[in-house]
């Protein structure tokens, strides 16, 4: 068939006014470097959502499109220059943001992102950790983590926050973080060292001298000096500059607060502030953690909040940009 159904984007806003379900959207067809796979999963991220509404600076370039990047699925049909991968080969990847293809039957994905599922993982655990976990592979790289190394994860049961903890862990780091006392248990089986309740007054006093501060919440530079080491060479990562939507105020709040961060790590006693946007293309990511995941010396923890038909896709969009999901 030339046809597929798919929750196609129409316009940017509400999900369920600009989301529809299309019985006979066009099948897309591979080109060179390309694979066309069947799709068995497909997961919803933050990112997702902030495209899909318009609230992203790189937001969806043309419309309509089919959204979703975090894909799992079997392989169809291979394009010409295709040299790693097999009709019948079971995969997922991050695609690139936009059209991705997701919410649709089948999609098209350049080769070079994709890696062979886990076969430890299910189709749905495979589409659930693609995004999150290159996010913080890239942000622990950039912070430079090395053995040893003391390192605070703000928001330790988020997506970005839990791989967080296995990677750094994985890399013989002490690692603290911040969770509510009933998802405590969560961030241990990740791995985490000492797990702090955020909900109760002055829970970073006790903190101190770490190497590495990662904020996968936003608002994380107020307690940045009272938890980081006071020495320049201290970092500083954040995936999340601010909570709450692109507004003016929120945007010249966070280049100012920047700004002076960057005059301080000039001093002996300032830390390297850093601001990681996830990169797709950078495949270096997804194959390390694919690694992860494939050793069986590890146990990788992967937490799946809730699943939804295709035809709820709107409704899926609304829990995430809404709620508070787990994992």
């Amino acid at each position: 068939s030339n046809s597929m159904r798919a929750v196609v984007l129409f316009k940017q806003g509400p999900f369920k006014q600009g989301m529809k379900l299309v019985e006979d959207h066009p099948r897309p067809s591979p080109g060179t470097g390309e694979v066309l796979v069947k799709v068995h999963a497909a997961s919803i991220n933050p990112a997702d959502y902030k495209h899909a509404m318009g609230a992203m600076p790189a937001g969806v370039r043309s419309l309509p499109a089919v959204p979703c990047s975090d894909i799992s699925g079997v392989v169809e049909e291979v394009g010409a220059s295709v040299t790693n991968l097999s009709v019948g080969d079971e995969v997922c990847v991050m695609a690139e943001f936009g059209n991705a293809g997701g919410c649709g039957e089948y999609a098209v994905v350049k080769e070079s992102l994709m890696v062979k599922k886990p076969a430890r993982l299910t189709f749905q655990e495979a589409a659930a950790y693609p995004l999150v976990a290159i996010t913080s592979h890239q942000a622990l790289e950039r912070a430079n983590i090395q053995k040893g190394d003391k390192v605070f994860i703000y928001g330790g049961v988020s997506s970005t926050g839990m791989w967080a903890i296995q990677l750094a862990k994985h890399k013989g780091c002490y690692v603290a973080t911040t969770a509510r006392a009933s998802k405590a248990a969560l961030a241990t089986q990740c791995g985490a060292d000492l797990v702090l309740d955020y909900t109760k007054p002055n829970w970073e006093k006790d903190l101190k001298d770490f190497d590495v501060f990662y904020d996968c919440v936003g608002e994380g530079l107020q307690f940045a000096d009272q938890i980081l080491r006071p020495s320049n060479t201290a970092r500083f990562v954040s995936i999340a500059p601010f909570r709450g939507g692109m507004t003016f105020s929120n945007v010249a709040r966070f280049g100012l607060a920047v700004a002076y961060r960057k005059l301080c790590s000039f001093l002996p006693s300032g830390f390297t502030y850093s601001f990681v946007m996830t990169d797709a293309l950078n495949t270096k990511s997804i194959r390390d953690v694919t690694d992860y995941i494939n050793d069986p010396n590890n146990t990788p923890v992967i937490k799946i909040d809730s699943e939804y038909p295709l035809e709820q896709t709107a409704d899926a969009f609304e829990k995430v940009a809404t709620g508070s999901p787990l994992g």
